[in-house]
């Protein structure tokens, strides 16, 4: 493994230029490169050498528009980027200068394509660097703009790595534009964001378009700023898997799912190969009501990987988006038949909703009773009875799912019987919003002891508590779960704590989120909202 310790890394700033592979002959298919940096063979006082080799050969190839080159650390760095050549070598003192060996390889065949070996005066780096790119990669380089007494400057920083050091060298030389977002993400990163953004008052107004398009990104104050900068940055680096991966993530998140269908589509193209992007834009695709488009990433995928469970649940789950059931509880159905202990066997579930959703409330009971006989076997008899009366609740028979829980409770005693009646309580609170009343409260409290009841009650106390608004309800969450490792657990009823204060408009035909996990007691609580309604 290659040394990283001299390097302030971020994919933001380091993976910022392209390449192509005119002139280069042999080349392979994928120009994509990595500058893997140059090992050190001198002392310690040349560390500063590795980054200026690096981030000088990289600032040199901005202008090359088929692919990105990112500066990576290691093997698993190019490995992530799926990169077609990577540039690696190594410096020493030899004399009165540094020889420079450098060598690029097509890393799938180990083949060497071109090497550089040249004994060069420390004062004349950047020229040799100039010279490597050009007999490496057979293009003219991008200027580099600055001298080498910046460049050298810039390097010994990295080496150093603190944003005291990049401050104090911004101070001496304010024009060399590549530094401010390496700052100021150091600066966030040490929640100094009044220093970051005061960045942007000193950032120099002829600086290069990458250089402010990377500060825009790491300042942006919101999501939609932040998505805005990402367009930007992604239009002046088309090849980088990375950045496009995460301007899709971006935009998914804020429900732009034209755009990041936009940009999964081109990830298909650059990594044709790579199973996330075909299943990522089959989600895209779907979530904007483009079923046969979504069906055809999902089918590439299938085709790429046919023996992978997860294609036959995507497709199963588009479907369903779409309200397309009988084709989604097929694939559910091939999913569970092929796979039954893909992710903990939730296919039958699955299943069962987009029978239901179909018309076909038998084979739906079916599909529910086989989960729950092979994933909750081992469950306790009150739990068993808890699940099936949120699936009696969910499918339009809240009655029997009461005469179930009600059922349990008359045949059951002692914490058995506390345990019925906290279930039917939570049932109710989520269909109808009924508190029961402060001693029955109590009463649960000194009977149960089981620690997933405990836990079930905890969680029940918590949130159907009266509270004035939703903040205030997330309020007493946060101050009831303040443990780190509870962080899940907080999100999750945070989240709910906003959806108790949404309004419930039952005249809209709505679908179940087809489920991953077993039923808990917030699924219980948020009933009005989570049920399964025939559209």
């Amino acid at each position: 493994m290659r040394s990283s310790q001299y390097f302030i890394f971020s994919p933001l700033v380091l993976a910022f230029v392209f390449v192509s592979c005119s002139g280069q002959a042999p080349a392979p298919l994928n120009p994509r490169i990595a500058i893997a940096g140059f090992d050190n063979q001198s002392t310690i006082a040349d560390r500063w050498v590795r980054p200026l080799l690096s981030y000088s050969i990289a600032r040199q190839l901005q202008a090359e528009s088929t692919m990105a080159a990112n500066v990576v650390q290691d093997a698993e760095g190019w490995r992530t980027l799926g990169v077609g050549r990577v540039i690696s070598g190594h410096y020493r003192r030899e004399g009165q200068g540094i020889r420079i060996h450098a060598e690029v390889t097509d890393p799938a065949s180990t083949r060497t394509l071109g090497q550089f070996d040249e004994v060069v005066e420390e004062a004349k780096l950047l020229e040799a660097s100039t010279r490597l790119v050009s007999k490496l990669l057979g293009i003219n380089p991008s200027p580099l703009n600055y001298d080498f007494a910046q460049w050298k400057g810039f390097a010994e920083t990295q080496v150093e790595g603190s944003p005291e050091a990049m401050s104090s060298f911004l101070a001496r030389s304010p024009g060399f534009a590549p530094a401010y977002p390496i700052l100021a993400e150091l600066l966030l990163r040490g929640g100094k964001r009044e220093e970051a953004l005061a960045l942007k008052q000193k950032f120099p107004s002829s600086a290069d378009a990458l250089s402010r398009a990377q500060l825009d990104y790491a300042l942006a104050p919101d999501a939609a700023s932040k998505l805005a900068a990402l367009e930007a940055l992604s239009k002046l680096r088309k090849g980088d898997p990375r950045l496009l991966a995460e301007l899709a993530t971006v935009a998914s998140g804020q429900g732009k799912w034209d755009l990041a269908a936009a940009q999964y589509r081109e990830l298909t193209r650059v990594e044709a190969g790579k199973l996330d992007w075909w299943n990522a834009l089959g989600y895209a695709e779907a979530n904007q009501g483009q079923l046969p488009a979504a069906v055809a990433a999902l089918n590439e995928y299938q085709r790429l990987a046919p023996n992978e469970p997860n294609a036959l649940d995507s497709l199963g789950e588009v479907n369903y988006m779409n309200r397309n059931f009988k084709e989604a509880a097929k694939f559910f159905d091939e999913q569970w038949r092929r796979y039954p202990a893909f992710q903990g066997g939730v296919g039958w579930r699955k299943a069962a909703f987009a029978h239901y959703y179909a018309g076909d409330v038998k084979s739906a009971d079916l599909r529910f009773a086989e989960w729950r006989k092979q994933v909750l076997g081992n469950l306790a008899p009150s739990g068993q009875a808890f699940q099936q009366a949120l699936w009696l609740a969910r499918s339009g028979r809240a009655q029997q799912a009461r005469a179930l829980l009600e059922k349990e409770a008359a045949e059951s005693s002692g914490e058995r019987k506390a345990i019925a009646g906290l279930h039917l309580a939570m049932m109710q609170f989520g269909l109808e919003g009924k508190v029961p009343a402060m001693a029955t409260i109590q009463g649960w409290n000194q009977e149960l002891q089981d620690p997933q009841a405990r836990n079930e009650f905890f969680v029940f106390a918590l949130m159907v508590q009266p509270a004035a608004n939703s903040a205030a309800l997330k309020a007493r969450i946060a101050a009831a779960v303040p443990q780190p490792q509870l962080a899940a657990l907080r999100n999750e009823l945070l989240a709910a704590g906003d959806i108790l204060y949404s309004p419930v408009k039952p005249e809209k035909p709505k679908l179940f989120p087809l489920p991953n996990t077993i039923d808990t007691a917030v699924d219980a609580l948020l009933l009005r909202w989570r049920l399964a309604v025939l559209p």
